[in-house]
């Protein structure tokens, strides 16, 4: 009897033994994850993608400055977390226990300098580093693509914001994702298609070089789980007509 019992408590001791359920949950494309923290939860795009989270029976941590503002079919099946992404104690609070954090905030002032969401970005990487969160995708633009003298006057100081947030995630070594969606548009679409390092059909302005906010928030939920996605600059718009098969 006390070797069997030795027995098993090595194999508990080497991982092969498992008492009770340990897997991750596997839903929806999220396979090894199974809590996220999605940061600016209640702007536009940050909604969609907690919207998927719970869609897919992801738990779901929303952190913004006012979780009131979280819609009312959301508000009861969320954890909330309550705080500014400049403030680093707010960020590992919300950072700690989950097993990937996505960032989906937008600039507080098109003519801010400050480079508010660098920072906060900074304060995101530092928080994952210390609770050993490794996962993370970070909401930029298409306008990354782009040369200055292709950006319009009005958006560019916050592309330079938004250059410095890539560059917080490239420095960290993170298994990080930057995204870089087309225009948003509020209509639904049936899919969505991505590109590695640029713009699926390239930078065009046209009408097809957009996403829906709903495709938006498969994408974020999608690429988590997608180790191809790691370390690399994602451009995503809805799927053309002309385009067959699923979702890149």
């Amino acid at each position: 009897m006390e070797f069997r019992n030795f027995f098993f408590c090595l194999l508990l001791c080497l991982g092969i033994l498992k008492i009770g359920n340990s897997s991750k949950l596997t839903k929806g494309g999220s396979h090894d994850i199974r809590k996220i923290l999605v940061i600016g939860a209640t702007g536009q795009a940050g909604s969609k993608i907690v919207k998927e989270a719970l869609d897919r029976g992801l738990q779901v941590r929303a952190f913004s400055r006012n979780p009131s503002k979280l819609s009312e079919d959301v508000k009861d099946k969320v954890e909330t977390a309550t705080g500014d992404i400049q403030n680093y104690e707010d960020v590992q609070k919300a950072v700690k226990g989950v097993d990937a954090v996505i960032v989906a905030i937008s600039p507080r002032s098109y003519e801010d300098t400050s480079k508010y969401m660098a920072k906060g970005v900074q304060n995101v990487v530092k928080a994952m580093k210390a609770e050993n969160v490794e996962i993370i995708n970070v909401l930029l633009s298409d306008f990354i693509f782009m040369t200055v003298e292709e950006i319009p006057q009005f958006y560019r100081i916050a592309v330079e914001d938004q250059h410095a947030m890539l560059e917080a995630v490239q420095n960290s070594g993170l298994k990080y994702i930057a995204s870089c969606p087309a225009n948003f548009i509020t209509s639904s679409f049936d899919a969505y298609e991505t590109k590695i390092g640029g713009m699926p059909g390239g930078n065009s302005n046209g009408e097809t070089n957009v996403i829906s906010l709903n495709q938006l928030g498969k994408y974020f939920i999608d690429s988590l789980s997608k180790p191809g996605y790691y370390g690399k600059l994602v451009g995503l718009r809805n799927q053309v007509e002309h385009k067959q098969g699923v979702n890149a």
